[in-house]
């Protein structure tokens, strides 16, 4: 097919109806999993259901959707209807300083809270949301049997991201 060229606005050669969409579709979703910085048990009984409802905030803010979020005292876990206008990154970064500032203002007494500086974020097919909710809800439940270390490995490994252990505690 040959280059598509243009007279006086119209298209040379197609009809300016066919093979355009009207409207742009977007449809994402992701698994993010983060931790505290050292994975130190910061997140108490008294910070978590307001924290959760904060970044529910921070996230319909970016324009995306929060599904589910649950985590324990040392990491999150977000199911997310993803964001088609805001960057993964940018995300990320208004989800992780909005979050920490408003906890060091809002809990002063509380120790400095700051997340680790990485994080995951893996993709989830619209199949397995369900699994994947069901899997956040029961956080506490599955820490009974296996340390957050093993959890992100196993996440690490399940969607095979190459990884330096080195680097990805903080």
């Amino acid at each position: 097919m040959g280059a598509i060229t243009t007279t006086n606005g119209g298209l040379k050669g197609r009809s300016q109806t066919s093979n355009f969409l009207a409207q742009s579709l977007h449809q994402k979703y992701g698994h993010l999993v983060f931790s505290t910085k050292g994975r130190q048990p910061l997140i108490t009984g008294e910070i978590e259901t307001r924290l959760f409802e904060y970044l529910g905030g921070i996230v319909r803010g970016a324009n995306a959707s929060a599904i589910a979020i649950n985590g324990m005292p040392d990491h999150i876990h977000f199911i997310i209807r993803e964001s088609k206008s805001v960057a993964d990154q940018d995300f990320i970064g208004r989800l992780k300083g909005d979050s920490s500032r408003w906890i060091n203002q809002t809990f002063p007494n509380s120790p400095q809270f700051s997340w680790q500086a990485g994080y995951g974020w893996f993709s989830v097919s619209p199949a397995d949301i369900d699994s994947a909710v069901e899997y956040v809800k029961c956080q506490k439940e599955h820490h009974k049997r296996t340390t957050f270390q093993n959890e992100y490995r196993s996440f690490l490994k399940k969607y095979q991201v190459e990884y330096d252990e080195r680097y990805v505690w903080d």
